[in-house]
């Protein structure tokens, strides 16, 4: 279709033809008209000329075009628009037709057609529109990738690898035929994720990296754009290219098979750094990349290193946080006799911050030892800074009151005497071992009470409520002291536990009180565990408190026979 046949006789397609030709030449679409019978191209302007000389393989009404419906199956020579029209007199308005243009690159066109009659109402031509697609098509295409892009990108942002590896097999087909994403660590590069629609090629891409490592040295490539951190564009791989690649004639010839047509590398560069590079490659597609490709692949590029460098980021943080929550509470528990003492401590959002829930616990002389727990409202440096504060001046003040009561009395002067602002709770509690268990005497700060686990599976309160710390300079807060007899069992535990949520039912004491009841032939570790697996299940939304337990089961001892 490419060549203009000469005129028709009918005059009524010469004078189609005549008012075309002045219309028509240099518009922005195709316009042609073909006469019927002979089906010859009678009139073509410039850019239905140019659209065929793209398309055409052959000679011919439709030159051997190859052309798919939108379910992929490919259309007949009898199916083009323009056939119909001369053949069966239909109208076709707007068909969309994948086709593959003679290059091997893909596109769209929009196809019409209608019939030309007669007066006799006889059908002697059709005229054809057509309108090239490919690049809006594309670039809605590119758009919809930079928005599933964008979703990935967020939605993996701390595990970025997986992050890269997902974003590799998003972009192909859409941009590439193969996709590839290098890091630059320690000197080295190191392949993170390989796509192609064919598992076979990406195993062969792992196998040619394995016994052909990259050469961070090498003058193009990636190894280059790690270095410099500018991008490649490369519209047409020659064979020199290829050759370039590796002085292995076996691994020349595995990419010359692989039909390498056109490439980018761009960089993975975020705050003047250059963390690795993306690789597109286009083969089968035979898409030849353009100076607009390079830039998508570039912004591409940016947005997933600035993920990188802010998961790399909230990865220090949390390590940081660790450290710090590591230091408000104990890495061990003393080894107390007469006692098992078992506790857990779970951060909630995943040690993004510093909780302020701590626990602790010492011995004094004589058996006797001292048990904290305590809540600081708050996450953060400062509520981080209040919970070391109220930890070591528990310790301290206990070295010297006479009672639990009066060590929380100096915790929260000490607390009102400091520049935080924030409130905390807490439970204190003595124990001094007896013939027949533990004298405990237990002092409560705005904290929820302990739970006492009798041998025969009666649930006691442990303390009574008193006033919160760092608010007040008069508080409320009395001793309740009780005994505990071998076999019995005291659960100090933080908010977190019974506020616990799953939409709207609450964790609550009620859930609590069954399993400390259910433990009676459990070790005072397994105890804290099953509080703390029950509360963790209760919900599959992520937990939004810190959680703390202190277990503490009276054990028959030979020590304990001896005070006797």
């Amino acid at each position: 279709m490419s060549r203009v046949d000469p005129p028709s006789d009918s005059a009524l397609l010469r004078e189609v033809r005549h008012w075309l030709a002045l219309a028509v030449e240099d518009l922005g679409f195709g316009v042609a008209i073909a006469e019927a019978g002979s089906e010859r191209i009678l009139f073509a302007n410039r850019y239905a000329k140019q659209v065929w000389q793209r398309l055409a393989q052959s000679d011919g009404l439709t030159g051997g075009y190859r052309g798919f419906g939108r379910d992929g199956r490919p259309y007949s020579p009898e199916e083009w628009p323009l056939r119909r029209a001369l053949r069966l007199g239909e109208t076709v308005s707007h068909e969309e037709i994948s086709v593959e243009f003679a290059s091997g690159t893909k596109g769209v066109l929009a196809l019409s057609a209608g019939p030309i009659r007669n007066d006799d109402d006889e059908l002697v031509g059709a005229v054809v529109t057509m309108y090239d697609l490919t690049d809006h098509r594309r670039a809605e295409e590119t758009l919809a990738f930079m928005a599933e892009a964008s979703a990935v990108l967020t939605e993996f942002e701390r595990d970025y690898e997986h992050m890269l590896r997902r974003l590799a097999q998003l972009a192909v087909p859409r941009l590439a035929d193969w996709c590839a994403i290098d890091l630059w660590e320690n000197g080295m590069i190191r392949n993170v994720g390989v796509a192609h629609v064919d598992p076979a090629k990406v195993e062969l891409a792992h196998e040619l990296q394995k016994r052909f490592p990259p050469d961070p040295d090498s003058p193009r490539g990636v190894a280059n754009v790690l270095r410099t951190g500018r991008s490649e564009l490369t519209p047409e791989i020659p064979d020199a290219l290829i050759d370039e690649a590796s002085p292995d004639p076996d691994v020349r010839q595995i990419l010359r098979d692989l039909g390498l047509h056109s490439a980018i590398v761009a960089p993975l560069s975020a705050h003047g750094e250059t963390l690795g590079a993306l690789t597109l490659i286009s083969a089968e597609q035979r898409r030849t990349y353009t100076a607009d490709d390079l830039i998508l692949a570039e912004d591409l590029g940016h947005r997933a290193a600035l993920s990188i460098s802010n998961a790399r980021l909230f990865r220090e943080q949390i390590e940081i946080n660790r450290a710090l929550q590591q230091s408000l509470i104990p890495d061990t528990l003393p080894s107390l006799d007469g006692v098992e003492v078992g506790a857990v401590y779970m951060p909630a959002g995943e040690g993004s911050q510093v909780g302020g829930d701590f626990y602790d616990a010492w011995k004094f002389e004589g058996g006797a030892f001292g048990v904290a727990i305590g809540d600081v409202q708050g996450k953060g440096p400062r509520a981080a800074a209040l919970t070391s504060l109220a930890r070591h001046t528990m310790r301290a003040a206990a070295l010297h009151a006479t009672s639990p009561a009066d060590v929380l009395r100096l915790l929260n002067d000490a607390a009102i005497r400091s520049d935080f602002t924030q409130f905390c709770t807490a439970i204190y509690l003595t124990m001094t071992p007896t013939a027949d268990g533990f004298t405990t005497t237990v002092a409560v700060a705005g904290h929820m009470p302990g739970m006492i686990r009798r041998a025969d599976g009666m649930i006691e309160q442990a303390g009574r409520p008193g006033t919160l710390l760092g608010m007040y300079e008069d508080i409320k807060i009395t001793d309740h002291t009780l005994h505990l007899y071998p076999g019995d069992a005291l659960m100090l535990f933080t908010d977190g536990v019974t506020e616990r949520r799953d939409g709207q039912r609450q964790f609550g004491e009620g859930r609590l009180r069954d399993i400390l009841s259910a433990a009676a032939d459990q070790e005072a570790a397994a105890t804290a565990r099953s509080v703390a697996d029950a509360v963790a299940a209760f919900s599959s939304s992520p937990a939004q408190d810190d959680i703390a337990i202190v277990v503490i089961r009276i054990l028959e001892t030979d020590r304990a026979k001896r005070v006797a």
